[in-house]
């Protein structure tokens, strides 16, 4: 495959996770960007550059969805302003994950914050060839998401990716 959705460097080998992936390259995210730019102070160009960067980091959801991964600041900023718009996040979450994409507080452990940080790390590195720098702290006290359906219908990305 050589056209592959949101930059990717590997082709996920599953119709139904690069349908997935295209979907959600493609969603209309004008809305989330006003937001943003009204929030952060953002120009135009910097709130579709962030919105990229957030899809990439959401991507991981269907890559590798056995996971909570990690975003960066911009990503996670970008995320809290899609999950604020509660009825258009609840759209978006069916038409991309097919569930709700939780993001939900829990109990912080150093053991769970390593793994999942070191994970998200080498599935950007693995997935989109670039490193992502600094992730957040913060957020590495959510849960996020429990693996669901996307983790019986597409193929486990640790397989894939050899970790």
């Amino acid at each position: 495959m050589t056209n592959l959705p949101l930059e990717l460097t590997k082709d996920p080998m599953s119709v139904g996770c690069v349908a997935a992936l295209r979907r959600l390259e493609f969603y209309d995210c004008d809305r989330i960007n006003r937001m943003c730019r009204e929030k952060y102070g953002w120009s135009g160009e910097e709130a579709k550059d962030n919105e990229r960067i957030t899809k990439k980091f959401l991507s991981l959801n269907i890559l590798d969805p056995s996971v909570y991964h990690i975003p960066t600041q911009v990503a996670d900023d970008y995320w809290h302003r899609m999950i604020l718009d509660t009825k258009w996040y609840t759209r978006f979450c069916d038409d991309i994950f097919g569930s709700f994409l939780h993001h939900t507080p829990m109990e912080k452990t150093q053991q769970k914050d390593e793994f999942n940080r070191d994970r998200s790390l080498r599935a950007a590195k693995y997935w989109f060839g670039e490193g992502w720098g600094n992730l957040v702290r913060t957020c590495t006290q959510c849960k996020g998401p429990e693996p669901n359906q996307l983790s019986t219908i597409l193929p486990r990305a640790d397989m894939i990716m050899g970790y």
